[in-house]
């Protein structure tokens, strides 16, 4: 058997058993698609030991997306990769910002302790129209 016949038979079973499909498993012939030699050995190594039937090859075919779509945004894969390493780098970037700053209040804030400028109004919040039952 030539490998373009070989071919035409893994497209058939293919497009029987595999088409519109994300991932399918398909009952392969294998008379059909491995050369005699190959044929020989299977029935030389199997020494007509039957305990699980007769021989069978399945091809297992799984399609592959190459674009990512985001509604309205179409991107390939690469791109979609570096737009959430960018994305990550920018989080981690607004992350040490907000530390940064964080310590710098602290700093301030230990000033204002060591010089008595601290004022219970510095760490409350006044809400005056607050509706309560009297």
């Amino acid at each position: 058997m030539d490998n373009a016949q070989l071919e035409a038979n893994i497209e058939e079973r293919f497009s029987e058993d595999c088409l519109d499909k994300r991932v399918c498993s398909m009952l392969i012939d294998y008379t059909k698609v491995f050369s005699s030699e190959c044929q020989y050995e299977i029935k030389r190594r199997n020494n007509n030991q039957m305990f699980y039937g007769p021989p069978k090859v399945y091809g297992i075919a799984m399609c592959e997306i190459d674009t990512v779509d985001m509604g309205t945004i179409k991107m390939t894969r690469e791109q979609g990769a570096m737009m959430v390493v960018v994305l990550d780098w920018f989080i981690m970037f607004f992350v040490a910002v907000m530390i940064i700053r964080l310590r710098w209040f602290e700093m301030v804030s230990v000033t204002d302790m060591k010089n008595g400028k601290l004022r219970i109004e510095d760490f409350s919040v006044y809400l005056p129209n607050i509706p309560i039952q009297k």
